[in-house]
């Protein structure tokens, strides 16, 4: 079918099924059939297609602990008030231009806006968000530890107020171990790179040969069925022991990309249950050699 000709069958159909198909629908397919029509770019700015979305791509879940998040600061509106240049946030600042709905969130806390008429809009942009927030997750372990046996009232690692765009950040001051975990929530299906942003102090030492490990974990979100998560794919990477040595005189953020891809699948339905994927990346090394400075 041409695409005049789909568009031409979506404008015969009632506003209300053409809302339960939206909400089927990826937001990039939706700002191209917006721009096609006036009609559906008055659906696309209708909240309750993005509801819709949220209740129909989400388990219910990860939905409630999503307006949990969205209820704590104001962090949404911190988070995304300022993205570094990247892909990823190139590519969310594309999908989602009206940032003046995340200075609101900042200043009026989350999901009070002036108008509150966009609630869900947000909601299902923090959802999608293919981005952890290591420093907000905490995931780290040691983090504001203060040690005393060696260095006395000396933290592990410490969370700090820095330059990050995200605002908190993770430093690291010694340990002879890593243990760093995130998790990204219900991704769609696809292939992604697996990007970590890093910032190599000058006089670092111990960074090299860290070993890298990113796992697409299928899940059902259904507390009633305890169904335990699984594993459908796994990759595992050294870094060289050479790393970060140009990055650590220049004192910059820089984004590190793995020599990989994760391919999140399109299959929903394992053993008659409905599921979703997480993807769970860790930073770990066990060598017992002292690292400090990043």
């Amino acid at each position: 079918m041409s695409d005049s000709k789909a568009l031409s069958h979506l404008l015969s159909l009632p506003n209300e099924i053409t809302v339960k198909i939206f909400g089927h629908t990826k937001p990039e397919d939706i700002c191209s059939i917006s721009l096609a029509n006036r009609k559906f770019y008055k659906l696309f700015h209708d909240d309750y297609v993005w509801q819709l979305m949220c209740n129909t791509q989400y388990p219910t879940s990860r939905i409630l602990e999503a307006q949990k998040d969205l209820d704590k600061d104001g962090t949404l509106g911190q988070l995304f008030s300022t993205i570094p240049e990247s892909k990823a946030a190139t590519s969310l600042r594309l999908l989602y231009p009206n940032t003046h709905l995340d200075a609101e969130l900042s200043n009026n806390n989350a999901l009070s806006t002036e108008s509150n008429e966009m609630v869900w809009k947000i909601l299902y942009k923090y959802i999608s968000n293919p981005i952890s927030y290591i420093a907000k997750e905490r995931g780290i372990t040691l983090l504001n530890f203060l040690d005393g046996l060696f260095v006395r009232g000396q933290k592990h690692w410490a969370t700090e107020i820095g330059e990050s765009a995200y605002g908190q950040i993770i430093h690291l001051y010694y340990v002879w171990w890593f243990d760093i975990k995130a998790v990204i929530k219900c991704v769609h299906p696809g292939t992604y790179d697996i990007v970590w942003r890093l910032k190599v102090d000058e006089g670092s030492y111990g960074l090299g040969g860290l070993n890298f490990k990113t796992q697409v974990i299928a899940n059902s979100y259904d507390e009633a069925l305890h169904t335990p998560e699984r594993v459908v794919r796994e990759i595992n990477y050294v870094s060289s022991s050479w790393l970060f040595n140009d990055d650590q005189s220049k004192g910059i953020w820089i984004e590190y990309c793995l020599p990989y891809q994760i391919v999140v699948p399109e299959e929903r339905v394992i053993d008659g249950e409905y599921i979703w994927y997480d993807i769970k990346c860790k930073i770990f090394d066990t060598d017992g050699f002292q690292r400090n400075g990043l």
